[in-house]
C-alpha cells in the first residue's frame, strides 16, 4: 500500500476530492482530512512514510488553514490516485514552503 499526500487551500476543497477519491473507488476507511493543527500532526504525517521535512510543512500549512488529504492506494493505483489529486488543485509543497518563508519576519 501507498499512501500519497495532497496540500488544499482550504478544507472545503480537500472534502471535495476526497468525493472525487471515492468515486474513483477508494473506500472511506482508506482517506483521511487533516485541516486542523492536531497535536501531534507532524509525527502523524512522518509516520505515513512521509520525510520529517516535508511533514513539518505539511503541519505548519494546516496552522495557516490549509488542509491535507491523505489517500493509502494499492502501489498499481498510486500513479492514477496521484493524478487526480494533481487534477484537482493539490498545491506544489515547495511553493508553499517559499510563501512562508517570504512571510516571515526579518530578524
Amino acid at each position: 500500500m501507498t499512501n500519497l499526500i495532497g496540500l488544499y487551500d482550504d478544507p472545503g476543497k480537500a472534502q471535495q476530492v476526497i468525493t472525487e477519491l471515492l468515486r474513483a473507488g477508494l473506500q472511506q476507511n482508506d482517506l483521511e482530512v487533516m485541516a486542523e493543527d492536531q497535536t501531534e500532526l507532524e509525527s502523524h504525517i512522518s509516520e505515513m512514510g512521509i520525510r520529517r521535512e516535508d511533514a513539518h510543512l505539511y503541519a505548519e500549512a494546516v496552522r495557516h488553514g490549509k488542509a491535507v488529504v491523505r489517500a493509502q492506494t494499492t502501489d498499481d493505483r498510486a500513479e492514477q490516485i496521484l493524478d487526480l489529486l494533481n487534477r484537482n488543485g493539490a498545491l506544489d509543497l515547495d511553493e508553499v514552503a517559499h510563501e512562508f518563508e517570504q512571510r516571515k519576519p526579518e530578524s
